[in-house]
């Protein structure tokens, strides 16, 4: 058809046909105001992933990803050339999307590595406008937005009697048992008094805080956090009052320090693995019910001994020689572990 509509066209008999079939296309098919269908084109109404990719210079995968984020067109496995959209509402999203930056450019902006921009997006401290996760991996950022979160954070540059009790932020988390991004999280919400910025420069690499602050933050902020989701089934498991840290086990049972941790690895008390609410470090802890029922079940040796004031070494050879055993030997352990008897074992030799 558009044969005979090019070898006519100039027909003035045929000028009405001609103008209909060109507004069909124009409006039905992804022609721009450079291109020529019959006549020239007025106005684009539709683009392919394929010519916006062209006209707006982005990787077609990503004009796909945005269009269908938009609501633009649906998911499609058509090749790119035979997915339209809109072509004013595509311009909005993509225009838009022009203005954003990539993890690596706003690395590069505020002097710092890709892993803490990601970190500092997931905890959303900058919002996402793009995250996909069927094609590239990356987000990106309005640089609006980017600028708004340097305004926002405001920090003076530090006078020489400021310098020597603060630190860089590598060292700073080193102390505080944290990460960049926890450090501008707090600065934010006003928790950060003592950050600064360097005298030399004003890249984020570069900025200031006092550890012992910081240190301090950071344990209140996880012990908030630990407060508000311990009684969440599906939260990270936070230690409470119910459970006991192996080594407090041991100094409970007035036993050796590898003692605790012996007791939980042979299973003689109930072991979880749940995060300590001050350090977020994940520890071995014991139940504090299977711990007192082992208290009223189990003595140790030592204070056996003390009860009928006779020496440990002494007691265990006149155990050993009634055939009472302690529950391990303390060869499962490098560290030797206190030992412990059943107390119904020891009930009938000794009171």
């Amino acid at each position: 058809m558009r044969e005979w509509l090019l070898r006519n066209y100039k027909r003035e008999e045929f000028a009405g046909v001609v103008k209909l079939f060109q507004g069909i296309a124009e409006r039905h098919l992804p022609i721009g105001t450079e291109e020529t269908f019959v006549l020239g084109t007025s106005r684009r109404f539709l683009h392919s992933v394929r010519s916006a990719s062209i006209e707006y210079n982005m990787m077609e995968d990503r004009v796909y990803n945005l269009v269908v984020q938009a609501g633009l067109v649906g998911p499609s496995e058509l090749t790119s050339g035979r997915i339209y959209f809109d072509a004013d509402r595509g311009h909005e999203v993509l225009t838009a999307a022009l203005e954003t930056l990539t993890t690596s450019e706003i690395a590069s902006i505020f002097g710092t590595d890709i892993d803490t921009v990601r970190s500092m997006l997931d905890a959303n401290l900058m919002p996402r406008v793009e995250a996909f996760g069927n094609s590239r991996v990356y987000s990106r950022v309005r640089k609006q937005d980017a600028a708004d979160f340097l305004e926002r954070l405001t920090a003076d540059i530090a006078d020489d009697s400021e310098i020597a009790r603060l630190d860089d932020l590598v060292n700073a988390c080193r102390i505080a048992r944290c990460k960049k991004h926890e450090i501008f999280e707090l600065a934010l919400n006003g928790k950060l008094p003592s950050l600064r910025r360097s005298p030399d420069s004003s890249l984020l690499c570069r900025y200031l805080v006092d550890p012992t602050e910081l240190r301090a933050g950071i344990e209140a902020k996880r012990r908030r956090t630990a407060n508000e989701t311990r009684q969440d089934a599906a939260s990270k498991l936070f230690a409470g009052d119910q459970f006991v840290y192996w080594r407090e086990v041991s100094r409970r049972l007035k036993a050796s320090g590898i003692t605790g941790l012996t007791l939980l690895k042979l299973g003689f008390l109930k072991g979880v693995d749940a995060a300590n609410a001050t350090t977020w470090r994940q520890q071995k802890y014991a139940t504090l019910k299977s711990l007192k029922a082992f208290e009223r079940t189990h003595i140790s040796l030592s204070t056996l001994a003390e009860q009928h004031g006779i020496s440990p070494v002494k007691l265990r050879r006149e155990l050993d020689a009634k055939g009472i055993r302690p529950i391990y030997d303390q060869s499962v352990s490098a560290s030797r572990p206190s030992l412990f008897y059943r107390r119904k074992d020891i009930r009938r030799f000794y009171r």
